[in-house]
């Protein structure tokens, strides 16, 4: 082995030394060229050969040919033009030609290594061809074919090059004739062989013209329809005979023929002879009558661009191209051209197939823009009609004409299979799909599906079929019920079990594949326009009672996968905890039966116990706040305990959480700090700077402007404000894209309310500073599932108190009860979130002295199984207000003297608008009375009053009956 390496190196050693000494590559280079083919050699060299090695052995080679190639140009650029001129006519180097003889010397030992992969032998034929070594790649084909005989592909190649680049014609025809003595049946063959007299007769054609002074050797109007022995195209005919000889009754090939004299000059009567040839031996062949009708089309095409326009002046180029395209040409003329010969078809083959075959041709037609569609779809319907008189109806033929007519003429489509279901021959799924899909509207989709089940036997497949686009059909339209789902869904499981082994329907027209799909396509509908206990009755049927997923098993585990993942998402929203878990449950244990010992039945495992210790970790960390010290329930976010679960489960039970240490940040470079909602505010529309409202502030005489306070020239202010931005949308898009938080990554599958809260609090710390408190205990009358918080500079206290129905909520589901009085208290910090539903919880903010502003924002968000009904038509408000908790009739006291809030009562502009007012009871105390049906979430408001004095006196202040109403602040 190693003689033989060497052997080749010391063959390399002048032509390198050459290279070295003219300077075209270093003798570091040089060094490393030599390394390189050691290696590669030595690779050639193994006892079981790798084509892999010989390949990147001759690449490496090539892209050293051609950095010679340049490097050799540049030194000959550099030298002076006489030295260059008396260099080239006098020396001939030999590393010039070294690389590309040890490229060839390369390749020979790959194909006698290789000899019978073909792949090697193109791979070479290529490299010579770009490399225009003529000489080597005829010697190669030969070499190839004696190998590969009975590859056409090599035959033709071969018979190309001695053609085009050889220029031996003879070569090429011999090559050609010995191809089809051992490949007789190849139409391939035929075809080139076909073409290469074409092409022979336009080259002596064309030296002809050129010894005649130029011009048509023979004119458009005078073309010989027969073809004698002297003709120039003799030899093409003959060819053509001997094919359809070897190869007979198969219209396409005759065809490939036929389109070959399209694009050669001067071939009509060679295109007539086949032509001739195709009615006559394929007659009884529908496609024989369309390759008739397509060359009739072309014909007139041509006509009308060779006539000369009487009385129009001369054509111009553009409408020349115009109307070789088509795009001029007379409709009734080439229309009736084509309808004469299609009406021939039929006369002569009065078949379905026949009628079934023109319609699909009118259809290209159409489709290719060659003929207006008007004219094509009344030649349709007549010979739809023609073949309804001769009895002729078939699936295909409607399913044709449907698909040419689209929403043209549903109510011919309908006449149709009225009078084909009056026949024996049975409407197919396909054909009631097609019809389905060319309907004006899902409406009427709907109507022709249900009419195809009602035709179909439910004990055939296609009966299941229809029923799977039927429900595709129904929930592409928003007003359908959940009850016409759900029993659609029902009748489709019904039928299930009888035919598993239908596959899918990978072009269904409404967009169901299969059983497991039509499910999941539903559950989630109704989920997100019914809600909750609709899609649990979708799920419970799916699962448990019709056991479908069961059976859809064994065809693969993907699509049942996706309906019990989507099953376990939908059950993840469900607010009430206890009922949550069961549920999930029971989804996890039918799961991992379907699932076991599988890689899934592993992740569902690994899911449920995560689910499990979640909710414990969640119901301890509740228990210990109903337990002892009033404490929030906080969460580190970027502990690796941390888990969305964990959090949804936190919230779900307590509507309340701390988040601490939020580390995203601004993908804006101009991120929003507290120094900027001077400008923020500064921007805002007038209705948005309407919205500020001072919550405290140390003196009540004092004024507190926007533009003193939120600026640095409000530092020795003591106060605590709020604005909202909510209908400056511009303002309000660029705003929450500054913000360091835009959504909480933990919070998912909620929607956000469009408008961003903004408090600003100011206690400067300075010596005898105390605690600023905020707005007086409350909660928020909003429909909205929470709100979270974030601060964005400087600390806030919070102090938290159930509200009574928070208690409700939390007797519920713990027994130890909740003490009323019991307040929460937590410190949120610069970067910390506090989640909450202020409408649950009664809460006030306390703004500790520091040097800094203590700045957040707020953000409301909903659950996207809530979002429709809870965000529609919410505008956010920035004001004090009382709220009914619960419907309150009329009648009932709502407020005594002795408990009434202080916060003051909305004024109805209008009494009759007012839902309560203030009277004197029998003791001579007042009372606020409900003076008409009140709805649960409505404010109360009391007329306007004559002698309104502005100072508050106590008919107009109430205090708190939390089984009647809440404040508000929003």
């Amino acid at each position: 082995m190693a003689e033989q390496v060497q052997a080749i190196l010391d063959g390399m050693v002048a032509p390198l030394r050459d290279l070295e000494e003219r300077k075209v590559f270093s003798s570091d280079e040089i060094r490393s060229i030599v390394n390189r083919r050691r290696t590669s050699e030595y690779a050639l060299q193994r006892r079981k050969a790798r084509q892999a090695d010989y390949i990147e052995y001759i690449q490496q080679e090539i892209q050293l040919e051609k950095l010679r190639a340049l490097r050799v140009k540049r030194i000959k650029r550099q030298q002076p033009h006489d030295e260059t001129t008396q260099q080239g006519a006098t020396t001939r180097f030999i590393g010039d030609k070294h690389i590309g003889s040890h490229i060839h010397f390369i390749w020979t030992r790959t194909i006698r290594k290789f000899r019978s992969d073909m792949a090697v032998y193109l791979m070479y034929a290529e490299y010579l061809e770009e490399t225009k070594n003529y000489n080597k790649l005829s010697l190669l084909y030969a070499q190839a074919l004696q190998l590969f005989p009975r590859e056409t592909g090599l035959w033709i190649n071969a018979a190309s090059h001695e053609y085009f680049v050889a220029g031996n014609m003879q070569s090429a025809r011999v090559l050609l004739q010995r191809g089809l003595r051992i490949n007789p049946t190849s139409q391939e063959l035929w075809v080139q062989s076909f073409v290469l007299e074409m092409h022979v007769v336009q080259k002596m054609q064309g030296r002809e013209a050129i010894l005649r002074g130029g011009g048509d050797v023979v004119a458009n109007g005078s073309i010989d329809i027969l073809i004698d022995e002297n003709h120039p195209l003799a030899l093409s005919k003959l060819v053509y005979d001997h094919a359809i000889q070897k190869i007979t009754d198969k219209v396409s090939f005759r065809l490939a023929f036929l389109q070959q004299c399209s694009l050669f000059p001067n071939t009509q009567a060679l295109a007539q002879h086949i032509l001739q040839s195709i009615i006559k031996d394929c007659g009884n062949q529908p496609d024989a009558w369309i390759v008739k009708a397509m060359y009739i089309l072309q014909q007139e095409q041509v006509k009308h661009v060779v006539e000369p326009v009487d009385d129009a002046g001369p054509v111009s180029k553009k409408q020349r191209m115009d109307d070789a395209n088509g795009s001029s040409l007379s409709p009734s003329r080439t229309i009736d051209a084509v309808r004469q010969v299609l009406l021939e078809a039929t006369q002569q083959l009065a078949t379905t197939e026949m009628y079934t075959r023109i319609l699909q041709y009118l259809k290209e037609l159409v489709e290719e823009g060659k003929e207006e569609s008007d004219g094509v779809i009344q030649l349709a319907k007549q010979f739809v009609n023609q073949a309804s008189d001769d009895g002729m109806l078939s699936n295909d033929l409607i399913m044709a004409y449907a698909a040419l007519v689209v929403e043209g003429d549903d109510e011919h489509v309908g006449q149709l299979i009225e009078r084909f279901q009056q026949t024996s021959e049975k409407i197919t799924a396909s054909l009631w799909l097609q019809l389905a899909q060319s309907a004006a509207s899902v409406e009427q989709a709907i109507v022709i599906l249900e009419r195809g089940l009602e035709a179909t036997p439910m004990v055939q497949s296609d009966h299941l079929i229809l029923l799977l686009q039927l429900l595709g059909a129904k929930l592409k339209l928003h007003s359908i019920s959940m009850g016409d789902l759900l029993r659609t869904q029902e009748r489709i499981l019904y039928l299930a079990p009888g035919f598993v082994n239908v596959g899918d329907n990978d072009d269904a027209p409404f967009g169901i594949i299969n059983v497991m799909d039509a499910c999941l396509q539903c559950l989630m509908h109704v989920w997100k326009h019914d809600g909750l206990g609709a899609a649990r009755k979708a799920y419970l049927n799916v699962l448990f009672q019709a056991n479908t997923a069961k059976l859809y098993m064994r065809d693969g585990s993907d699509h049942v996968k996706e309906y019990l993942d989507a099953a376990i998402s939908i059950e993840t929203n469900c607010q009430d905890v206890i009922d949550r878990q069961r549920r999930l449950a029971r989804i996890f244990s039918y799961a991992l039966e379907l699932f076991a010992g599988t890689e899934i039945g592993k992740e569902y495992r690994k899911l449920s116990l995560e689910a499990k210790q979640d909710r414990d970790v969640a119901v301890n960390g509740v228990k210990e706040v109903l337990s002892g010290a009033p404490i929030v329930p906080s969460m580190d976010v970027s502990s690796s305990d941390f888990s969305p679960i964990a959090f949804a489960t936190t919230f779900d039970l307590f509507k309340l959480v701390h988040l601490r240490n939020l580390s995203h940040k601004s993908k804006s470079r101009n991120a929003i700090s507290w120094q900027n909602l001077a400008l923020i505010y500064d921007t805002i529309n007038a209705d948005d700077q309407a919205t500020w409202c001072v919550e405290t502030k140390e003196d009540d005489s004092m004024e507190v402007s926007p533009a003193t306070f939120l600026s640095g020239n409000g530092d020795a202010v003591r106060a605590y404000c709020s604005f909202l931005v909510q209908n400056d949308k511009t303002v309000l898009e660029d705003t929450l894209a500054r913000l360091p938080v835009q959504e909480i990554d933990c919070l998912q599958d909620c929607t956000y309310e469009d408008a961003l809260w903004f408090f600003f609090g100011r206690n400067p710390r300075v010596k005898g500073a105390l605690n600023l408190s905020g707005r007086s205990e409350h909660t928020d009358s909003v429909s909205h599932d929470g709100t979270w918080h974030y601060q964005l500079s400087g600390s806030k206290i919070w102090e938290l108190r159930a509200s009574s129905c928070m208690k409700r909520h939390l007797d519920q589901h713990f027994a130890c009860g909740w003490d009323e009085s019991k307040r929460l208290v937590v410190k949120v910090e610069q970067g910390d979130v506090l989640v909450i539903n202020t409408r649950l919880w009664f809460h006030q903010t306390i703004i500790p002295p520091q040097r800094v502003p203590s700045v957040s924002y707020a953000r409301d968000f909903c659950f996207d199984n809530n979002a429709s009904d809870k965000m529609n038509s919410t505008h956010m408000t920035n004001v004090d207000g009382m709220y009914a908790t619960s419907d309150i009739e009329e009648g009932t006291i709502l407020f005594r003297e002795a408990d009434m809030p202080s916060c003051e009562l909305h004024r109805a502009t209008n009494d009759a608008d007012a839902n309560c007012d203030v009277v004197e009871l029998e003791d001579g105390t007042s009372a606020v009375v409900s003076t008409r049906k009140i709805a649960a979430g409505e404010f109360f408001s009391v007329p306007e009053s004559d002698d309104e004095s502005g100072d508050g006196d106590e008919s107009d202040t109430v205090e708190d009956d939390e089984s009647a109403a809440d404040e508000d602040s929003n």
